[in-house]
């Protein structure tokens, strides 16, 4: 595992990336893409022109039906991916999971608050009226 803060960095500490994350060796076998990667400067991941090199702090899969989201998280673990955050917009909700080890638990699920333990951040689904929001707080602040 890398080196994890003991706690979360300022947003203005971390970098997000689209693309695929990758490691060495063939590469139809050593890249998995995420929806949103969140590299933390003081991380173990780098920023390269496709994407990710080494290990993003946080991955972001928004599921849809037969995707293959959860077939990836052994990749990820691999990898050291802190955390992952699965978000169904079908379903309206969202699941955070922390990596222990080798493994994937889930710590939070909605409608509980998920905070998370890379970025100074909480989440949150929020029904008002006949819509559906991902509610993001600023835990630092409490600004949403």
């Amino acid at each position: 595992m890398g080196r994890r803060p003991q706690r979360p960095l300022p947003l203005r500490q971390r970098e997000e990336v689209q693309g695929k994350i990758a490691r060495t060796g063939p590469e139809e076998e050593n890249y998995r893409v995420p929806d949103l990667s969140v590299v933390l400067r003081t991380g173990r991941g780098c920023i390269v022109k496709q994407g990710v090199a080494g290990s993003a702090d946080q991955v972001v899969e928004i599921y849809s039906d037969g995707d293959e989201s959860y077939e990836k998280f052994d990749y990820y673990a691999s990898l050291g991916v802190q955390e992952i955050l699965i978000i169904d917009r079908e379903a309206r909700w969202v699941e955070l999971y922390r990596l222990q080890g080798k493994k994937y638990v889930l710590a939070a699920m909605s409608p509980q608050r998920a905070v998370s333990g890379v970025l100074p951040i909480s989440m949150q689904i929020v029904r008002r009226g006949r819509t559906t929001q991902l509610k993001v707080t600023d835990t630092e602040t409490g600004k949403s």
